[in-house]
């Protein structure tokens, strides 16, 4: 995304608040340093009036391009995922508000897993219960906005909260989150990709270097704990 697109997005379409849909290829993808995909969530975030998406499968993506299309009275940006979209069901049907479905319900830690992500935080919670520890996984749909009743429900049986984005973690989804908890006990760990140009990387080798795997995530998990 250049200076031109951004003052686009900006001036032409958040600042007349217009229904327009932007569908987003982005995420870690291993490529070159000109093509990289992880600096999407902290360049909208920095858009007022524009809802962000990310679906973590078909149905969700399909479920969001159509309540896009029929009922968006605002900018909506929707994330393809970076690799092929799997398959499964759409919890929700209206992204309106932005609220947060429990995957799985567990106590002391929370992992919010954004689009792709989801399926990440369910493995990590799968290995975590193997160890003992029940994990709950959270699944928001919006990298730009808060489900703050949500998190607010986390303080109860909760002290460490973890958020997974297959972005750029520096002004992304997990720092919304990391201020929404600033001024209280809550401990947040977030997880994404560093901010920097990575050059001809692989996927793999970069999902591990960001701790982007459910091992080196339990790991984290349990030394933080």
């Amino acid at each position: 995304m250049t200076q031109r697109a951004y003052d686009q997005l900006s001036h032409d379409v958040a600042l007349n608040d217009l229904p327009v849909i932007i569908m987003v290829n982005g995420g870690i993808n291993g490529g070159s340093k000109t093509h990289l995909g992880i600096f999407d969530i902290p360049y909208l975030n920095t858009i007022p009036n524009i809802n962000y998406l990310h679906p973590s499968n078909q149905a969700e993506l399909l479920a969001m391009l159509r309540w896009a299309l029929a009922k968006a009275k605002h900018p909506v940006a929707i994330r393809i995922p970076s690799q092929p979209v799997v398959l499964g069901t759409a919890l929700q049907e209206d992204f309106t508000p932005s609220h947060y479905d429990l995957v799985r319900e567990g106590k002391t830690v929370a992992i919010l897993g954004l689009g792709k992500f989801a399926q990440l935080a369910v493995k990590t919670a799968e290995l975590l219960a193997k160890k003992g520890q029940q994990v709950t996984v959270v699944k928001p749909y919006s990298a730009t906005s808060l489900d703050e009743e949500c998190l607010s429900g986390l303080e109860a049986k909760h002290q460490l909260v973890v958020t997974l984005e297959d972005a750029s973690i520096v002004g992304g989804f997990g720092s919304l989150v990391s201020q929404f908890y600033a001024d209280k006990a809550m401990k947040v760990l977030n997880y994404g990709a560093a901010k920097e140009f990575t050059d001809n990387i692989s996927q793999a080798e970069l999902y591990k270097q960001f701790h982007l795997t459910p091992e080196l995530l339990a790991q984290d998990i349990e030394e933080n704990l």
